[in-house]
């Protein structure tokens, strides 16, 4: 089971096993998030931090279907 948080004008996600890796824009991105591998969601808010000059990147609806392509 998961549970989104909105947080900060954003989203989080929990599971049975804590914090899943990511800051979301949307509930809608963080739901999406839930379905995918701990992975390419931290490899995914890695690059959005480093975009962003080091911490606070955002994952999109649209990061998360790049990363599914």
């Amino acid at each position: 089971m998961i549970k989104v948080h909105q947080r900060d004008g954003g989203f989080v996600v929990a599971d049975c096993d804590g914090w899943l890796p990511g800051f979301y824009a949307t509930e809608h991105a963080a739901r999406k998030a839930a379905s995918m591998p701990s992975e390419t969601l931290q490899a995914i808010q890695n690059r959005k931090n480093e975009e962003v000059g080091g911490t606070g990147g955002v994952i999109t609806d649209a990061d998360l279907a790049e990363a599914e392509e």
